[in-house]
């Protein structure tokens, strides 16, 4: 089949994002890993489309893993407790930058979707020595 495109004219690298600036982006996918980290934890994966700065305006961002706070049992010391509540700082963070932190016994995660975030970035070289760098969200921006 041909395809009107030319092999020479495609690049073979993604041009890293700049990681000094700040994005403002839309949460486009957020939902729970298929599986449990190494720990046996769960956590949640998200898609983020860039809309700020217009340079990179439709580009995606993924953060792979956000976790979640972790079961505070009685028996707990406290940094047993401290522990288990820090896995869940990065899932806050989120919720915070979308605007969407607010006490509700019944959340639901489809409430991020669609929902504004601003995000810093670093670019990870993967795989590692392959000098191929992908973009991943370093941290959530408060409002």
């Amino acid at each position: 089949m041909k395809i009107p495109v030319n092999p020479v004219d495609i690049p073979t690298t993604v041009t890293p994002l700049q990681d000094n600036i700040v994005y403002t982006c839309i949460v486009r996918v957020f939902e729970m890993a298929d599986k449990l980290d190494k720990n046996g934890n769960q956590y949640m994966k998200a898609e983020l489309e860039i809309v700020e700065p217009a340079d990179y305006r439709g580009k995606k961002l993924k953060d792979n893993y956000i976790g979640l706070p972790g079961t505070v049992m009685p028996d707990m010391d406290d940094r047993q407790r401290r522990m288990a509540m820090e896995n869940g700082v990065r899932f806050a963070c989120l919720l915070e930058s979308a605007g969407v932190r607010k006490s509700n016994p019944d959340f639901d995660t489809d409430n991020v979707i669609g929902e504004q975030v601003t995000v810093t970035i670093q670019n990870e070289e993967f795989p590692k020595g392959s000098g191929r760098y992908i973009p991943r969200v370093r941290d959530y921006l408060s409002k």
